[in-house]
């Protein structure tokens, strides 16, 4: 399924973010070769930084506040998504690579995802959701946060570990895009509103595994303060 030729990778994500930060993301991508497309999430002057045909606009029916997640906004985000996918499956592409439009990529990346030939892979990143609360991981073992016996600081440790649930920094294959997996809202499971819960919950049930590389860390430029630090560091 994976191997004999060049893959070819679709990169893109729903984006509202500031200037600066868009700036670092795209700087990061530049590296990876590969296409993008945007959807600008009533964020019209990003477009300066981008090329033609390069993204598409969108707007929103209500105001949206940093890290404020209302329903409808989370439902228009999964609405996004899926015509990512979309696009991805229509434009023959092999992989979709979504990255969160506030994270900065390691550059080598998508090569070391791609080289672990997994349906699903996400890379690590590491997010104090709380100022006053310990660094956590993009990837949990089930239902909306939940670790089980797994010690989050285990993916400090480098190397591809099987989990439950992946979001922010995700490479999906074909394959699992041909299946009719994607962020749609499950009627039934509350916390699936959360658009890559309702992602991951459906790739279990189509029987792919989902995994976690942690041998690269991104950067999740998540506040104020995380901006400065990565700017002081390049």
């Amino acid at each position: 399924m994976f191997r004999g030729g060049h893959m070819k990778v679709l990169i893109g994500a729903p984006v509202r973010t500031s200037e600066r930060i868009f700036a670092h993301y795209l700087a990061a991508l530049k590296p990876l070769h590969a296409d993008t497309f945007f959807f600008l999430h009533d964020s019209p002057a990003l477009a300066d930084q981008l090329l033609p045909g390069g993204y598409e606009h969108v707007t929103s029916v209500e105001a949206h506040e940093p890290h404020k997640w209302t329903p409808q906004l989370l439902t228009e985000v999964a609405l996004m998504k899926n015509r990512l996918l979309e696009k991805a499956m229509q434009d023959g592409y092999d992989y979709f690579f979504l990255v969160d439009s506030d994270t900065v990529v390691h550059p080598h990346t998508l090569e070391r995802l791609l080289s672990r030939e997994k349906e699903i892979i996400a890379e690590v990143l590491w997010t104090k959701w709380r100022e006053d609360g310990p660094e956590m991981p993009n990837a949990w073992m089930a239902n909306f946060y939940e670790f089980g016996d797994v010690s989050p600081n285990k993916f400090r440790s480098p190397g591809v570990y099987e989990v439950g649930m992946v979001g922010g920094c995700n490479l999906i294959h074909r394959s699992v895009m041909k299946a009719g997996v994607n962020y749609n809202p499950i009627y039934n499971l509350s916390y699936t509103a959360w658009e890559d819960r309702a992602f991951c919950v459906r790739a279990a049930v189509h029987g792919f595994k989902i995994y976690l590389d942690t041998t690269l860390p991104a950067t999740h430029l998540y506040r104020h303060q995380d901006v400065e630090s990565f700017e002081r560091d390049i």
